[in-house]
């Protein structure tokens, strides 16, 4: 019954171009929120009076921001963003970019983080009509004078460390074993029932470093964390680094959905990255279809046999029945920060250890 102050034939071109880029990873059934539908969206806001956020990653806003520094620069990935932003705008869906931010704070070397997001907010504030002539193509030219955010530039608190945003640090430590596990002998399945194993004994399960870890040893896992064949230290470390924050901003996402209840908001993250939307995909899957032979089926067919993967499955099952076993050391230690932070530093220990030997070896 609303009558949106557009051209039904835009509306359909944002919708067609958004479902190509699949930039959307939403947990919800279709029936309830359709991730492609503008309209699926305003009937919840209208109707059921349901707010709707969006996660988005780094490389999303960094591609906006960037945008707005040099609009003569619009690459595929700047258009696609666009064309993002103008359906979540006339879908009147509220982006957080709290998570992108300090990613940003965290990992850039000269970061400012007020100018990042007060560029941010002139953009996600541009007039709709005007952003959808941008996104379509029709502007070649931004004008951020017209954005319609009037807020001053405020001083944005940034994070001194890494460390200190949401659970990146627990992150971390999945990173460096899977480093050191990918830089070890063994093939993949030796490596992933390893992996396995030192969750339960010494670390801690968790749904997203499981799925990330389940896609990064695929035939492409260098991708998910670059570096990691590189005898550059500095490189190996930066993926390192890097795979943390994926996981670290995938996990915000689930934490979020995970919690939601009555008429809290619902909440779909936006990434351009393939492999985070694997990892999300698994995640939801794992949700809806608790079926765990099924699940490790989807997670591992493409790259282990029948046999390896009922092996990790009866491996994990035994595990999982054996939560509070002495032998782990969370059941140990507890939540003891000196116990895990001591770790930490072991591992990062060796993993440097194991760089600056692949780095002699090209000398």
């Amino acid at each position: 019954m609303l009558q949106l102050p557009f051209q039904s034939a835009d509306i359909d071109e944002i919708e067609e171009i958004n479902k190509a880029a699949k930039y959307i990873v939403s947990p919800y059934d279709k029936n309830i929120l359709s991730p492609y539908s503008i309209k699926s969206y305003l009937f919840q806001k209208h109707l059921h009076h349901h707010e709707i956020r969006a996660v988005f990653d780094r490389n999303i806003i960094s591609e906006l921001t960037n945008f707005a520094r040099n609009s003569s620069n619009i690459t595929n990935l700047t258009q696609k963003s666009l064309a993002l932003l103008t359906f979540l705008q006339i879908a009147l869906v509220n982006v957080e970019p709290g998570i992108a931010v300090s990613e940003y704070c965290a990992t850039s070397y000269n970061p400012i983080p007020d100018e990042e997001l007060f560029l941010f907010r002139k953009m996600d504030n541009l007039p709709t009509e005007y952003l959808l002539g941008l996104a379509l193509g029709r502007n070649n030219c931004l004008d951020l004078s017209k954005t319609l955010y009037r807020g001053e530039r405020e001083e944005v608190s940034r994070p001194d460390r890494s460390e200190d945003v949401h659970l990146w640090k627990v992150q971390y430590v999945f990173s460096l074993k899977l480093y050191l596990i990918a830089n070890s002998y063994g093939n993949k399945f030796e490596k992933i029932r390893s992996f396995i194993y030192w969750m339960w004994e010494e670390y801690l399960s968790g749904a997203v470093a499981f799925a990330f870890m389940a896609i990064f040893f695929s035939e492409k896992y260098g991708k998910m964390l670059k570096g990691v064949n590189s005898n550059n230290p500095e490189k190996a470390m930066h993926g390192i680094r890097n795979a943390a924050w994926d996981m670290a901003t995938t996990h915000y996402w689930t934490n979020a959905v995970a919690k939601r209840k009555g008429n809290d908001p619902f909440c779909i993250f936006c990434t351009a990255d393939n492999a985070l939307k694997k990892v999300s995909k698994y995640i939801i899957e794992q949700t809806e279809q608790p079926d765990k032979e099924r699940h490790f089926n989807n997670l591992f067919c493409n790259y282990l046999n029948h046999s390896e993967i009922n092996e990790l499955l009866t491996l994990k099952n035994e595990l999982d029945q054996r939560e509070y076993d002495s032998k782990r050391n969370v059941v140990k230690y507890g939540d003891d920060p000196h116990f895990f932070d001591n770790y930490l530093g072991e591992l990062e220990k060796e993993a440097k250890e194991t760089m600056k030997k692949k780095a002699q070896q090209v000398v």
